[in-house]
């Protein structure tokens, strides 16, 4: 028996996902796909359009077997944080056979081989690669785009790599092939047995034939939703789709406004430097209280706009707000890494013929598996450092359920009181 390991956000969860999961298991032979997830707040640094427990229940009843939570101060950090925590999380589990990852290139010679590269250039400052990057950061380019050139730059001169270069400019700038090089550089780093699995992706209009695995995108979903169309027809195209639309709890990060205004201004009149905060450095911590200054905070979206520069993106502004909203420090994020990012798991949900599987990871790993969160207090596994974490997790989550309360007059339960998805 296999077990194939996903790396995922769901947000929401579509017909390409529960495509990733059924290849996922044919390309590897596996019975059982354990996910990590991000819980409420997500990679490109807003909330999660659905709650985590919406979402795992979701995914249970279209593929999924058993869903562990990637810990929220990573899940909405860059790809090289958030995939080197969940890929460390998944192997921590001692039982993991592959990694499947979606990308837009399947040529896992190639990515890996970026993957390498990178991965060497951080061990080794004085590796050519670091002086290409230099170059281009000091034109004013933000460092995704300075690296990406820079990459170019390495594999057009680089005698053992120069046969990849005319097709770095279709690889090296697309986001899930730039997190798929980060979960190989991640297996790399921690000498990981898991063996990677690169899936090709498959685009398509929700329109055509479900026999000719169709895709819906989660960007185009959430617009759907958010604009009101489509509710019926896609519906009635998959039922799926009926629980997300019907949910009354969808968050986006504009939901957050006030709560960021507020911080900012009490920020402000402490003079704090912003670059305390994970994802945020001085440069980026004046503008945002010249701009504030300036212009006010009438929406978080709105204030982006603002923001961004050429090399300031607006993903990476974002999720240097979110940490802002969030009090995640870049102590904080020091602490997690030097603490091998955590010596548990939360498990968000689990079907009943897997539950075997969570035996297995207390026997055979050093990982404590907390359901709900009363198993958690005064655990004599939990370090100091994973129980900041764990309150700092905690925080986060009432947070999304302040919002959710608020903006839908709801009654939605504490963390304390969620039970684990069973299915």
């Amino acid at each position: 028996m296999s077990i194939v390991g996903l790396i995922t956000e769901y947000n929401p969860f579509h017909m390409g996902h529960e495509y990733h999961i059924k290849k996922a298991k044919e390309l590897t032979g596996a019975d059982t796909a354990i996910v990590i997830m991000s819980g409420n707040f997500v990679q490109r640094g807003t909330p999660a359009f659905l709650d985590k427990y919406t979402r795992t229940e979701i995914a249970l009843n279209h593929g999924a077997d058993i869903i562990l939570e990637l810990p929220i101060p990573f899940s909405h950090l860059s790809a090289e944080y958030f995939a080197y925590a969940a890929v460390n999380l998944l192997n921590k589990t001692d039982i993991v056979d592959y990694l499947c990852f979606g990308c837009e290139c399947d040529d896992l010679n190639l990515l890996s081989s970026i993957a390498d590269v990178l991965y060497s250039a951080k061990k080794d400052p004085s590796h050519s690669l670091n002086a290409y990057i230099k170059a281009y950061s000091k034109d004013g380019l933000s460092y995704a785009s300075a690296r990406s050139l820079g990459l170019k730059d390495y594999f057009n001169n680089s005698s053992d790599h120069k046969k990849y270069k005319n097709q770095l400019s279709d690889i090296i700038d697309k986001p899930n092939n730039i997190l798929a090089i980060e979960y190989l550089k991640a297996l790399t780093h921690i000498n990981s047995n898991i063996k990677p699995i690169a899936l090709k992706r498959v685009k398509a209009s929700y329109h055509e034939d479900n026999a000719n695995n169709v895709m819906y995108s989660a960007t185009s979903l959430r617009n759907a939703i958010n604009c009101g169309n489509n509710f019926n027809e896609l519906i009635s195209f998959d039922k799926k789709y009926e629980m997300i639309f019907t949910n009354p709890s969808s968050l986006c990060i504009d939901d957050f406004s006030q709560i960021l205004g507020q911080r900012l201004l009490f920020e402000k009149s402490l003079n704090t430097d912003l670059s305390i905060y994970a994802g945020i450095d001085s440069s980026l911590s004046n503008r945002i209280y010249n701009v504030l200054n300036s212009n006010g905070l009438k929406s978080i979206t709105g204030f982006i706009e603002k923001l961004k520069t050429k090399n300031i993106a607006y993903s990476a502004i974002s999720r240097g707000l979110l940490s802002i909203i969030l009090n995640i420090t870049e102590t904080d994020v020091y602490d997690y890494m030097t603490n091998d990012i955590a010596s548990y798991a939360r498990i968000l949900g689990f079907k009943k013929d897997a539950s075997h599987l969570l035996n297995d990871i207390k026997k055979r790993s050093s990982l404590t598996l907390i359901g709900q969160l009363k198993e958690a207090n005064d655990n004599p596994n939990l370090n100091d450092v994973d129980n900041k974490m764990l309150k700092q997790s905690i925080y986060c989550d009432e947070l999304y359920n302040m919002v959710v309360r608020t903006k839908y007059n709801s009654d939605i339960p504490n963390e304390f009181e969620r039970r684990i998805i069973i299915i």
